[in-house]
């Protein structure tokens, strides 16, 4: 476990975060400590009612909120009481149990995580002032908890690392669905380079997640909405479409399109281009090629062949998902060599097709025999 302790400047804007993640289903408050009420029994404005009794007691605090998350390792499996718990050890020991603060438990990234929100103020209108002293022992008492509750050593430099691990295809039914959809668009969005939404699709599909429009008559549309969803292995949607505005992320249709330009501008993407280009040729140009060998030879060089589905007669198309420099090329736009199409027809039969055609060669070879006859 580690910890990450912030002062922020207005409990409102501390409290307001919390809540709004709760609103999303991204989050949900455990304990309420110090309160004349439980969690379950008290509103956004009680919960401030509460705080601003405190700041009011000091008006030359300017920095009134202390925000503190408590980042567990992904394989830690906690349940409420034992989060409530953690957070209870950490603040008394902190010399923080006498404040009232707020405990909200996040699935909002690859792995479980509590944010305590308090204020500075004390009872008596002082103001609590952090000291290295306090940041030196909450760093001693994340491995005292790790301890006694027999948790995975976690510090914050493997963080990255661990969460760059978690975005994985996703399996419907295995976890909430948003976290699982925000899990993979925060990883996907940022860092590929796509440059419209069938590239971007291309990219998600690898996760069973798809950008969706709507149809062009639809409401969403029309109104240029966007949803994401959750995809199975056969490429059919489930479970609950979420809307792109609950994301914390915001990645809405006008914000993608801002997103196409800048990636279609970007002054590499000629060179990536030739390096998909260059591997396609030069895997192509051996002697019996075929698309299943080609597919493990490009993936050997981290490019993902992701093939679409000929739908409403749309022809089947092709795109290529480099994961080493991160673009996504529509194989219809790479050129005419690289679109689906050609690509059969270039490319050597597998041995179950060359089977297929000499069996209704020689079937039509008796056929011809027995006409004659």
């Amino acid at each position: 476990m580690f910890a990450k302790i912030k002062v922020n400047k207005r409990m409102y804007d501390t409290v307001r975060y919390n809540e709004q993640k709760q609103k999303q289903g991204q989050a949900e408050c455990l304990s309420a400590v110090n309160f004349i009420k439980d969690a379950d029994d008290l509103t956004m404005k009680e919960k401030m009612y509460h705080f601003n009794r405190l700041t009011s007691l000091n008006e030359n605090v300017h920095s009134q909120a202390l925000h503190i998350s408590l980042n567990f390792h992904p394989s830690d499996k906690l349940d409420k009481h034992e989060m409530v718990q953690i957070a209870k050890t950490y603040m008394e020991k902190l010399d923080l149990g006498r404040q009232p603060y707020l405990v909200y438990r996040h699935d909002d990234s690859g792995h479980p995580h509590l944010h305590l929100a308090t204020t500075v103020v004390q009872k008596d209108g002082s103001r609590l002032t952090l000291k290295p002293k306090h940041y030196y022992e909450s760093q001693r008492l994340t491995q005292e908890i790790d301890e006694k509750y027999r948790l995975t050593q976690f510090r914050e430099g493997m963080q990255q690392k661990e969460n760059s691990r978690q975005a994985l295809k996703i399996e419907y039914g295995s976890r909430a669905t948003m976290p699982a959809l925000s899990n993979v668009l925060d990883k996907v969005l940022p860092s590929y380079k796509y440059t419209t939404m069938e590239e971007l699709n291309a990219v998600l599909r690898l996760y069973n997640v798809e950008a969706y429009r709507g149809r062009e008559e639809s409401h969403l549309y029309q109104h240029r909405g966007l949803i994401y969803r959750l995809l199975d292995e056969e490429g059919k949607a489930r479970g609950t479409s979420i809307k792109a505005s609950l994301f914390n992320s915001k990645p809405t249709l006008d914000k993608l399109e801002k997103k196409f330009e800048l990636n279609l501008a970007e002054a590499q993407r000629q060179q990536h281009r030739q390096r998909v280009t260059v591997n396609l040729d030069w895997n192509m140009a051996k002697k019996n090629m075929d698309l299943p060998t080609l597919k493990k030879a490009l993936e050997r060089e981290r490019i993902t062949m992701v093939w679409t589905e000929a739908k409403e007669g749309k022809k089947q198309n092709i795109f290529y998902v480099d994961h080493e420099t991160r673009a996504v090329f529509d194989g219809s736009k790479l050129g005419e060599r690289y679109n689906a199409a050609s690509l059969r027809q270039r490319l050597a039969q597998t041995p179950i097709q060359e089977e297929k055609q000499v069996l209704q060669h020689r079937q039509r070879h008796h056929h011809t025999i027995m006409h004659d006859l």
